[in-house]
Parts: C-alpha cells; structure tokens; sequence
C-alpha cells in the first residue's frame, strides 16, 4: 500500500475538509510580476498545448519507486516540444542536505525522455523574484521541496508568483510542485500554486489515523508504471 497522499493535477481541482491556513503574507517585492507574466507566453501563432499543475502529495524526500515516477511521468505531460526545457527552483533547498535529489531526479527524467526520443535541459532557479524572466525560457517548473523556507516566506513568494505561474500554464506550461512534510514548511510548499487559475487548495491535512485512499484515475498518465 501507498501512503495517504494525493496527486492532484487540474487548473481548478477542489480539495475539502481542511481549516483555511490564516497566515497572512508578508510584503512581496516591488517588481513587475504582472507586466512581466505576459512574457511567460510564447508568442507562437495557433493554439497553446494543455498546461497542467501538478501537486505530488507523497512525500517526496524519498524518492521511491512510487514517488519518483510520478514527478517523472509529470514532467513529459509538457506537450509543448520534443526538446523540454526543465526549470529548477531550488532556493531553500540549497545546502538543506538534500541537494543530491535534484541531480538523482534529473537522472531518472533524462532516462525517461531518451525511452521516448525526447531530450531535456535544466537551468536552476535560485531566486524567487527571478521567476517571471526565467519562465520565458522553460517548459517546466519543478519546485523542489524547500526544507530552509519558513511557511510565511513561501506564501510570500505566491502573492508575486502567481500572476506569471498563470500565464505560463495559460501557454501550455507545466507545474510539479513536490512538498515535503518533513520541514519547517509542513508542506506548505503547495501555496505558490494555490490560487485562481492554477489550483483551489483552500485547506489541507493529514488523515490521522491514515487512511487508505482511492486511486480514482488509475490509467492517468501521472500514474503509468506506478500501480
């Protein structure tokens, strides 16, 4: 059995059953986040490929055989050319000790891409207030778990991310994001997606005592190879 955990990925999904978190964001940078997210939009003619964001509710310090093709399976949801551009943010996980999952994490996405005669490329992102010109130039964003950010820092981070975020789902972006409870976060690394147009978190919990979940979508492409 698989821990009590859920995957979520749909620009709307509802997700019940959870105290509203009250914490109020602190000042977010003065920049011109939303000027700036237009240019997270490709400006190709015809129409843009589905975007998805993607929430891995497992814990993702392990990656395990469950854990690490789901956030690999995530990443080649990116329609948007044979040749995906992953961006990594990385800002508070940097020197936490667990650096070495994202080079572990990379190893298994550049297997899984060769199988389907894709390539992949990284560049790091180690600034939050970066985002809106990095995204420019990237297909994915994976938010790595950020075991060094207080929950009022990463709610911060939001408030001038999501502008940007929504626009480069919009154009056909994807977003995994991979909490980890084990953290002065708790998880809370879910807030910098949570919000109009990416997704409707507004409460959050662990089952206690745990409980065995359903997989409502077995043959979902998240899941291939997993169950």
């Amino acid at each position: 059995p698989m821990d009590a955990a859920v995957v979520v990925d749909a620009p709307d999904a509802e997700v019940a059953d959870v105290p509203p978190d009250d914490s109020a964001p602190v000042d977010a940078p003065g920049d011109d986040a939303d000027a700036a997210a237009n240019d997270a939009a490709p400006s190709d003619a015809g129409p843009s490929p589905p975007g998805h964001v993607v929430l891995i509710g497992h814990p993702t310090l392990r990656l395990d055989d469950a854990v690490e093709p789901m956030v690999v399976n995530s990443v080649m949801l990116s329609q948007r050319a044979t040749a995906i551009r992953v961006l990594d943010y990385t800002q508070y996980l940097t020197g936490s000790g667990f650096d070495g999952l994202v080079a572990r994490l990379h190893a298994a996405i550049d297997v899984r891409a060769a199988g389907l005669g894709r390539t992949v490329s990284y560049t790091s992102l180690a600034l939050a207030a970066d985002l809106a010109t990095a995204l420019v130039d990237a297909d994915v964003l994976i938010v790595h778990p950020q075991l060094l950010a207080t929950e009022a820092e990463l709610r911060t981070t939001a408030t001038f991310w999501h502008a940007p975020l929504v626009a480069f789902v919009a154009a056909g972006g994807v977003i995994v994001v991979t909490p980890s409870t084990a953290s002065s976060t708790g998880g809370a690394e879910y807030a910098l997606v949570d919000g109009a147009g990416l997704l409707s978190l507004p409460m959050r919990a662990i089952p206690s005592p745990p409980e065995t979940l359903t997989v409502v979508a077995p043959s979902d492409d998240i899941v291939a190879g997993v169950l």
